[in-house]
């Protein structure tokens, strides 16, 4: 019989293998474990999964922190159809299928990918500004499990504004109602993770938390106590090496989690985004100084000249305007609040929807 194993690393996305009929595991740190967890509390051999009677069974391999099935030693006989293992305090989940569960996650696996492809396609920069961040959020939403998305993006001061939140319930205003605070909050007021979004910009790599309260950096954050978020997502939209903003999405349901799968999947969404969304700007910003570009030109060809290698040439400033670096916030300050991007981007709420669970 298939079996289903996912892995809940505190501070990276589910790892989920699935186990053909008949074929053993070697779990454990080591190389050449069928199931690698590079996770200290893990022995490099800690414990092997192995058809049994009909179902599977664990068995410890002499692991320094142990192997538990349920909170116990793992029995002699075949572990139940669901059970939650412990490999030296790292937690994975087991679950039994049949092989018709089994073609059928495949199936939709594959057309998880399918479906990604056709939503990049869709994202397209002629559309405008407002039409590329609807899309990015509408896609993030459908292909991964969350409640809630939105587009942060650099500002031309260097500081980092809203742009859009989709979901069940806005990411603005969410920290304000979680903490209890009167009346409604502005509009482009950000309920999600700043120091995620901060850690995705500075690193330059996706940042996926099974439980964000578990993590060292982010766990005592407000944003994630009062806003009880477990499940986080961000990834940096980077343009010719700029990052200029994140798409970031969360989820407060228990038991909610970010595979792998998902994280892959959004960084091929986010790649497309990115290059939408500095293209767009781009071309906002290029539209806006035409004029004033046409009145250079006209004026005197060789000073038109002059002005095109100097700094403040009208197209190098738009440039600067579309694609602004972003400044990381200095050692021991306080960040400033996460809030509107400005007069060019208003905080705006579109449809979403949460994925279904799989």
């Amino acid at each position: 019989m298939p079996a289903r194993v996912s892995v809940y690393f505190p501070d990276r996305p589910v790892r989920r293998l699935v186990l053909g009929d008949g074929d053993g595991c070697l779990v454990g740190r080591g190389e050449g474990c069928d199931l690698a967890l590079d996770d200290a509390r893990v022995s490099r051999r800690h414990a092997r999964l192995a058809p049994f009677d009909g179902g599977w069974r664990v068995e410890d391999l002499g692991s320094k922190n142990g192997t538990l099935v349920d909170g116990e030693p793992p029995p002699d006989g075949a572990l139940p159809e669901f059970a939650w293992l412990s490999f030296g305090g790292l937690l994975a989940r087991f679950e039994t299928l049949s092989e018709s569960d089994r073609r059928a996650a495949a199936d939709r696996d594959r057309e998880r990918w399918q479906t990604s492809v056709l939503m990049q396609r869709k994202i397209a920069a002629a559309e405008g500004l407002a039409a590329v961040l609807d899309q990015a959020l509408t896609s993030m939403l459908g292909l991964c499990e969350a409640e809630r998305a939105g587009v942060v993006l650099v500002r031309p001061d260097g500081e980092l504004g809203v742009a859009a939140v989709a979901g069940a319930e806005s990411l603005a205003g969410a920290a304000a109602n979680a903490t209890g605070a009167a009346g409604a909050e502005p509009a482009g007021v950000f309920g999600g993770s700043r120091g995620a979004i901060e850690r995705a910009l500075g690193s330059g790599r996706p940042v996926a938390l099974s439980d964000a309260r578990a993590d060292t950096g982010l766990g005592e954050r407000a944003s994630i106590v009062a806003g009880g978020i477990r499940a986080l997502v961000c990834l940096p939209l980077t343009v010719l090496g700029r990052p200029i903003g994140a798409l970031y999405a969360d989820s407060r349901r228990p038991g909610s989690a970010f595979t792998e799968l998902d994280v892959e999947i959004l960084e091929a969404l986010a790649g497309h985004a990115a290059l939408a969304i500095g293209v767009a700007r781009i071309e906002s910003e290029v539209a806006a100084v035409r004029g004033e570009l046409s009145t250079r030109l006209a004026a005197d060809g060789a000073a038109a000249s002059a002005a095109d290698a100097a700094p403040d040439h009208p197209l190098a400033a738009a440039w600067e305007r579309a694609l602004p670096a972003w400044r990381p916030p200095a050692a021991g300050g306080a960040a400033p609040a996460l809030g509107g991007s400005g007069d060019e981007l208003v905080t705006r709420a579109v449809p979403g929807r949460a994925a279904d669970r799989r």
